[in-house]
């Protein structure tokens, strides 16, 4: 799947490291895992290609690459850090809009437990959407990621804090997920 973008660096004279991310949400271990091979290939970018846990640990990837002395569990929606690396998000599932967002899961492997950070340096510089993207995925996680922006648009309309521009963005997804 990532042929056509490995294509398009190269005719672009992009040089580039591939990391497959493990299937499944990512957890710290494979996080700094990414963050050792991405400060000794030399990067100075990312691009997020593939699901929202995919997503997930680039951003959290772009963001410890450039702040050394912390973690994750340290960091708050507060906390004062270093610029992250230039982040390129190219979703291949339609579901957590993680492309997005300046939210973070990724699972503590120690307790299991999913550590979750919003942050502003997590947003994407760029979120590219290409729906053919989607026309390679197995229908099982076609519809898992389907139910999962269900659940947003559901949860969106519920909230406490809705507000009728948000309740008709909610429905119209609703309608579209229809």
């Amino acid at each position: 799947m990532t042929a056509g973008l490995t294509r398009s660096l190269a005719v672009k004279g992009i040089a580039m490291t591939l990391w497959p991310c493990p299937v499944g949400e990512p957890c710290i271990t494979d996080v700094c895992a990414a963050v050792a091979q991405l400060r000794e290939s030399g990067c100075d970018g990312v691009i997020a290609f593939g699901g929202g846990s995919v997503l997930d640990a680039a951003k959290a990837v772009a963001l410890l690459v450039t702040n050394p002395d912390s973690t994750l569990a340290e960091m708050s929606e507060t906390s004062v850090l270093q610029p992250r690396l230039p982040l390129i998000a190219i979703p291949t599932t339609a579901g957590t809009g993680s492309e997005t967002t300046n939210v973070t899961v990724i699972i503590d492997a120690v307790s299991g437990r999913k550590q979750v950070l919003a942050h502003a340096s997590l947003m994407p510089d760029v979120a590219i959407l290409d729906a053919a993207l989607t026309e390679g995925v197995p229908s099982h996680v076609t519809a898992m990621t389907g139910i999962d922006a269900l659940t947003h648009a559901i949860e969106a309309y519920s909230a406490l804090n809705a507000t009728p521009f948000t309740d008709s963005l909610a429905i119209g997804r609703n309608r579209d997920d229809w």
